[in-house]
Order: structure tokens, then sequence, then C-alpha cells
């Protein structure tokens, strides 16, 4: 039997995803109408084959519900100072819980894209009341990333990433 392929996920990409980015995942409905949400935090599993988003709640109700009826999710990494975008795909999406160490990737993600988006102008209140999932409503969304594309602007913009 041989061995099986290695995760879509290079050790490069999971150091990019854990900077100061800004995240958005997407889904969709039985009509084919998407559904979006801001996340405040990403953990990527120590084997680099499942990624695990954290959002509000009560910002995500249409996504959570998608994510729960199709399973499908796509989603956006971007770091704002160098518009450098990575998508993954995923089609065994859950909505599940927060273990511990979620609510300290959060936290961590939290600080990143604080720290990354200061220097552009934009205020520390602002930016963590945007990306800030209070800790009594933070809900977990994990998923294996089936497919990976560079999204950043250019000639290579929608390349397959392996």
């Amino acid at each position: 039997m041989s061995d099986p392929l290695p995760p879509l996920l290079s050790e490069e990409i999971v150091a990019f995803m854990k900077r100061g980015v800004s995240i958005v995942a997407a889904s969709r409905d039985d009509c084919l109408q998407a559904s979006m949400a801001r996340v405040g935090g990403c953990h990527v599993a120590p084997d680099r084959r499942s990624v695990t988003l954290v959002l509000s709640a009560r910002q995500s109700v249409a996504l959570l519900a998608d994510v729960t009826a199709c399973g499908q999710i796509a989603v956006a990494i971007t770091e704002p100072s160098t518009h450098r975008t990575v998508q993954l795909k995923g089609s065994d999406a859950v909505v599940e819980p927060l273990r511990p160490f979620d609510h300290a990737s959060a936290e961590a993600h939290i600080e990143a894209f604080v720290a990354e988006v200061g220097p552009m102008g934009y205020g520390e209140a602002l930016t963590r009341a945007v990306v800030h999932p209070r800790p009594d409503d933070r809900v977990a969304i994990s998923f294996t990333p089936l497919q990976a594309f560079s999204q950043t602007p250019g000639a290579k913009a929608g390349e397959a990433i392996r």
C-alpha cells in the first residue's frame, strides 16, 4: 500500500495563515445563494489535514445554516499589507463546539490582525469590534481542505496550489 498523499497545506501556508490575515468564509444554500461571514480565528491541525475556523455565532447565522445543510465551504485568507490571498475549499465542513485551544487560536488571530492593520490607520477599537467574536458567542467550523488556490491579484490568480 502506498503512502497517502501529503497534506494539501504546506508548512509555509500554515505559517501564512497564522499571520495577521483577514479571513472570510462562504457557503451556499439549496438555491446556490451565497452566505458569508468574517472569521475571528483559525487553527490548523498538527498534521495539516484539517482547519478549524472560529466565528461569531450571531454574525454567522446564514453561513452556519448553509454549512450544516451542504457541508461546502470556501475560505479566503488575505494578508492586508500585501494582498496575498489563498483560497481553500472543502466539502465536509461541520459546525461544532469550540475546544479550549480554539479560544487561544482566536485570541492570537485577533492580536495578529490588529498588529497587521494598525499601521494602515485602522484603530484598535474598530478592528477588535470587526473581528472579535466574544468568547460567549464563538462557534467553530472544521473542514478538510480539498483544494487550494492562489488568489493574489496578478497573473497567477486562480492557480491551484499543491
